[in-house]
C-alpha cells in the first residue's frame, strides 16, 4: 500500500489517471494455512500435525516481524510450501533408503521440513537484504535486518534470543 501511495505522488497528475483504488487486505493466518494445505493437497503431500504447528507459527512470525509487503500473502506461503517439498526431498534422500521408503513416507511433509525451509528462505532474504545494501554502498550493519534460524529439535526452530520457538521465512 505504502509503496502505491509512494507511486502515486511521485507525479502529481498520476493519482488522477487512477480514479479507482481497491486495498487488498493480508490474508489471515488462518487462510495462509488453508492456502498452503491446499497447495499441499494438489501436489498430494500430506503435512503432519506438527508440520501444521510449525507452519502456523512461520505465519505467525511472519506477520509479527516481517515487512508488511512480504506477510499476509499467498506468494510467501507458496515459497515456503514450495521450500519445504525440496527439503523434504533432501532429507528423505540424506536418511531413507529405497527399502525403507513407501508412499507415505514419501508423501509426508514434517515440521523439520517446514523448519528447514524456513531458515533456507531466511538466508536467501537476508543475502538480497545485503546484496542490496552492498549496491546502495551502504556497509552499515544497521542498514539492513539480520535474521538467523537456528533448530533446536527436529520439530522447531528458534531465533537466537526470542522467546518460545518460532521461525522465521521470507520471500
Amino acid at each position: 500500500r505504502r509503496e502505491m501511495q509512494e507511486f502515486l505522488e511521485s507525479n502529481p497528475g498520476l493519482r488522477s489517471r487512477f480514479p479507482l483504488h481497491v486495498d487488498f487486505a493480508d490474508y489471515s493466518t488462518e487462510e495462509l494455512l488453508q492456502i498452503a494445505d491446499c497447495m499441499y493437497q494438489e501436489r498430494q503431500y500430506q503435512p503432519s500435525e506438527a508440520a501444521i504447528r510449525e507452519l502456523e507459527r512461520c505465519l505467525l512470525h511472519a506477520k509479527a516481524s516481517l515487512p508488511a509487503t512480504v506477510r499476509g500473502n499467498a506468494r510467501s506461503v507458496r515459497n515456503l510450501v514450495e521450500a519445504s517439498l525440496r527439503m523434504q526431498a533432501v532429507r528423505l534422500t540424506e536418511s531413507v533408503t529405497a527399502a525403507m521408503q513407501n508412499k507415505e513416507m514419501l508423501c509426508r511433509i514434517e515440521a523439520v521440513d517446514i523448519c528447514s525451509a524456513a531458515r533456507r528462505l531466511a538466508q536467501k532474504r537476508q543475502e538480497k537484504q545485503s546484496s542490496s545494501a552492498a549496491q546502495r554502498g551502504s556497509s552499515s550493519p544497521a542498514s539492513h535486518a539480520r535474521i538467523t534460524v537456528t533448530a533446536r529439535s527436529e520439530s522447531s526452530c528458534a531465533l537466537p534470543g526470542s522467546k518460545g520457538t518460532l521461525s522465521s521465512y521470507t520471500s
